[in-house]
């Protein structure tokens, strides 16, 4: 045994010298093979046709594998595995057909038809009755609305837009829940005519046949939708990102994240091919004559439908590439945002001196306290902290301060009355009825809430005596009037209690960063002025870091057209141990220094 076996190694040492390049040529011809077979498969490269061409490169991989270790073997050897392998086949071949042949039929039946569940099942005839040929008007109606709905959507400019501005988002996020609400209304008759199997099509074969064409035509129509949405939108990242924040109508994010899901899913594509098959199937069994008209329009919108799917099958099959590319990059992006966001809390929590105590003491807030209204933005720095090697710039961190309820109350009075409301504390009992609960309380050393700030819990509610305890501390006023100032905090108060942003992405609400929280309260929307903070690209992400606002100030600063007055500044340091109140020139100049804390003297 072990002597055959070191001759069949030396066999084939002996035919790797001898055919050296050509058993190269057939692995390298064998892994490109498996290669595209394994993306096409993955992929779904090629989208319909990927899993037949998948087969098609498995089998020239497996050809050149075996033309690889057989340059120099008997022919007869040769010979010998394919006509087994062909004798085989050939003997078995009516086996195999009926057995392929099977398990495509029990594929496209376990895809197609449910095999639990029965809404007719608590009905009469009559009363079944009744409800399809009712349920056959409302689908006609829920097709124009899908459609209206649909083309107010894509036909908007906005999704071919690079920039959004605030106002273009919520624009954007409206229609596109306007249609999220049209299609899951749609999806109630959907999912109740699914089981139209449940209905005999001899017995009852009109009642089947209209039950069917319900639930066909409302499918196939969202599915005519969304490829002209994904068409359009293509791959923009920046509306891609709009489309999938949260959306209450959907209930959870991702939204646009599960219409490609739905559309490039193999499931899918079996159904909208077998659904016209079936269609053309009853409609040649039955007459017109004894069909509701409504049927009639549902049958004829989804052969529309269908034929323009068809008439696109080539670019849905590039489309697919992207989709399963773009799910690969969310996927791995997936795997490492829990590294990220471990490493950014380890940092966050990474205090790297003995001193414990902050420069700026309860005293120097106390004053500071004096001179703060509703709105104003604080950045701070807490030297010796890791996090603040991640962040661009000296100032380390914003907040937002709104003062306490009753300074809200007293500050924004000559505003009301507000519709309904009387002052502030009406208006967030019905608007932000938690917040307002916290505002009413105090913290644990006894301090009323005042700021609201993104930390790593999200964003919350501090006292001003817990935010500002910090080594150095600057305050910026927005030059807005007290409505705009007034709009721009209760923004703000919209994203309380939302997670922190560990991908610091600008361009979504869902998850903000403590900048984030300023930048998107006080961006211009509608007739509110607002303040125009201009993001830049910081390791492959737009942002604004607190650096940058007071970069912005003292950028304009002492110009006409200037949108932020200086309040107060209280600056560190390191060699005293202490903070010292400073002038408006020196915090202008404060954003150029040094980011490292053994720097800061």
């Amino acid at each position: 045994m072990a002597k055959h076996s070191q001759q069949e190694i030396v066999t084939l040492k002996n035919h790797f010298l001898k055919h050296k390049k050509k058993v190269l040529l057939s692995l390298t011809i064998a892994a490109i093979s498996f290669g595209l077979a394994a993306a096409c498969a993955g992929l779904k490269l090629l989208y319909p046709f990927h899993f037949i061409v998948s087969v098609v490169f498995l089998l020239i991989a497996l050809r050149y594998l075996i033309k690889a270790f057989l340059f120099d073997r008997q022919k007869v050897s040769k010979s010998k595995i394919f006509r087994k392998t062909k004798n085989i086949i050939f003997q078995y071949k009516l086996v195999i057909a009926i057995v392929l042949v099977v398990l495509f039929c029990v594929y496209i039946a376990w895809t197609v038809i449910p095999y639990s569940g029965n809404p007719f099942e608590a009905l009469s005839v009559e009363e079944r009755h009744e409800l399809i040929e009712n349920d056959v008007e409302i689908a006609t109606v829920l097709l124009d609305n899908l459609e209206l709905a649909a083309d107010d959507l894509i036909q908007d400019p906005i999704l071919k837009k690079s920039v959004l501005t605030a106002d273009d988002r919520i624009q954007l996020q409206n229609k596109w829940n306007l249609f999220l609400s049209v299609a899951m209304e749609s999806e109630k008759n959907t999912d109740i005519h699914k089981y139209f199997n449940r209905i005999s099509v001899f017995s009852h074969p009109k009642d089947h046949a209209q039950s069917f064409g319900i639930a066909y035509s409302l499918y196939i129509k969202k599915f005519e939708i969304f490829h002209k949405l994904i068409d359009t939108v293509d791959d923009n990242n920046v509306v891609i990102k709009q489309l999938n924040e949260y959306s209450p109508v959907f209930g959870a994010k991702d939204s646009y994240d599960d219409v490609l899901d739905r559309f490039f899913s193999s499931d899918s594509f079996v159904r909208r091919n077998m659904g016209r098959f079936y269609i053309s199937l009853l409609n040649l069994t039955l007459s017109e004559k004894n069909l509701n008209e409504g049927y009639i329009v549902l049958t004829e919108e989804a052969e529309k439908s269908y034929a323009y799917l068809l008439s696109n099958i080539f670019n849905t099959t590039v489309k697919a590439a992207k989709e399963q590319r773009y799910s690969l990059e969310k996927e791995l992006s997936n795997l490492w945002f829990p590294v990220q966001k471990n490493v950014a809390n380890m940092m966050g929590d990474s205090y790297l001196s003995s001193r414990h105590e902050k420069f700026i003491t309860l005293e120097q807030i106390a004053e500071l306290k004096k001179e703060m209204q509703p709105g104003d933005i604080m950045v701070q720095r807490r030297n010796w902290y890791a996090s603040n090697v991640g962040i661009p710039g000296f100032w380390a961190h914003a907040a937002l301060y709104v003062g306490t309820l009753e300074d809200m109350n007293a500050h924004f009075a000559d505003l009301f009355p507000m519709g309904e409301y009387q002052n502030v504390e009406q208006l967030l009992a019905q608007e932000h009825p938690k917040l307002l609960k916290q505002l009413k309380e105090v913290d644990k050393d006894n301090f009323k809430y005042s700021v609201i700030e993104g930390k790593s819990p999200g964003i919350i509610l501090q006292s001003l005596e817990q935010s500002a305890r910090a080594d150095y501390l600057g305050v910026l006023r927005p030059r807005l009037s007290k409505k705009d100032t007034f709009d721009s905090v209760m923004r703000a108060f919209e994203n309380y209690g939302k997670p922190y942003d560990y991908n610091f992405d600008f361009e979504t609400r869902d998850e903000l960063v403590c900048s984030e929280l300023v930048y998107d309260a006080y961006q211009p929307i509608g007739t509110k002025k607002g303040l125009h903070f201009e993001l830049r690209m910081t390791s492959g992400r737009k942002i604004i870091s607190p650096t940058d606002m007071v970069k912005k100030y003292s950028a304009e600063r002492g110009t006409e057209n200037r949108e932020l007055d200086f309040v107060y500044f209280i600056d560190g340091n390191e060699e005293l141990e202490k903070a010292f109140v400073k002038t408006e020139e020196e915090f202008a100049q404060s954003f150029d220094r040094p980011k490292y804390s053994w720097f800061q003297k």
